[in-house]
């Protein structure tokens, strides 16, 4: 599975790294209270979740809204809290909620099963570059936020080419290098003195996710990405297009410490969503086999 030892050392760095975060993120009040729902209050929070999303650059609810994959088998990649996974399931897909990490791909499993049923759905511990699913039998792969940490994209990638049935699609989002949050990373990493590119992607990954960060651990890969280097990554798909979405005036430097993040979306979303086809942080890339 793995090429060498050092392969498979760097494996296990992320997933310490995430295992460790998920299981501090899971504990806190904004995750933990979605498991204590029943069902019925799930099923609106879901619905909620759907609405909210749709008024947002995100791909649930938009190119992933009500009647587009209903019965359909969808594999989330990165399913992180789950809370994607509960959307996917609500919007009547199958629904293999896929993670790295044990806590993160349990908890899809709990929410998938309670608000659906046994039959809905599963959540499943696996790389993304080893994916432990049939060849040809996925009707859509979606992943948000996670593939630009894998050490291996074009692996990630194949692979999701190979389970993808002739004809379907994925949807996937990574971070955009040419963006207000990575041209502050960049200055950022000029600023520390990380001038090469080795050493800025180690200041890159090292300085991300914080909000995962547990006794000392530090992000063990991020990457960002043009939109021709997206294009170049899903070069065997038939299709690719590109959007570029979510910019965020908290992005910019120290700024969030001085004025309300609440403050500063709520302006970003009311005055400056023009500037998202230019320095959006995301890019929401939609291909089909």
């Amino acid at each position: 599975m793995y090429k060498d030892e050092a392969d498979y050392s760097e494996a296990q760095k992320i997933l310490d790294f995430w295992g460790n975060g998920w299981i501090k993120r899971l504990s806190e009040p904004d995750h933990k209270f979605i498991f204590d729902l029943d069902k019925t209050d799930l099923s609106n929070y879901a619905s909620e979740q759907v609405k909210i999303h749709k008024n947002m650059p995100a791909i649930i609810g938009n190119e992933l809204g009500e009647g587009t994959i209903t019965d359909k088998v969808a594999l989330n990649i990165g399913c992180g809290a789950g809370g994607e996974s509960l959307m996917l399931a609500y919007l009547g897909a199958k629904c293999i909620g896929m993670d790295i990490t044990n806590p993160a791909a349990a908890a899809a499993d709990t929410l998938i099963k309670k608000l659906k049923g046994d039959d809905a759905g599963f959540g499943v511990q696996a790389d993304s570059r080893f994916l432990p699913i049939k060849s040809d039998s996925v009707d859509v792969v979606y992943s948000s936020g996670v593939l630009h940490h894998s050490p291996d994209i074009k692996k990630s990638i194949s692979e999701i080419y190979r389970v993808l049935k002739p004809g379907a699609k994925a949807f996937v989002m990574l971070y955009s290098r040419n963006s207000l949050l990575f041209i502050t990373y960049r200055l950022k990493g000029l600023l520390s003195f990380k001038f090469n590119s080795k050493k800025y992607q180690k200041f890159l990954s090292d300085n991300s996710e914080c909000a995962w960060l547990t006794s000392g651990q530090k992000n063990p890969y991020t990457e960002t990405f043009t939109k021709g280097m997206s294009k170049n990554l899903f070069v065997n798909f038939r299709t690719v297009s590109i959007r570029k979405g979510s910019f965020n005036l908290t992005h910019f430097f120290l700024i969030h410490k001085y004025v309300s993040t609440k403050l500063l979306s709520n302006i970003s979303n009311r005055y400056f969503r023009f500037l998202e086809p230019y320095l959006g942080a995301c890019l929401y890339i939609t291909v089909e086999k």
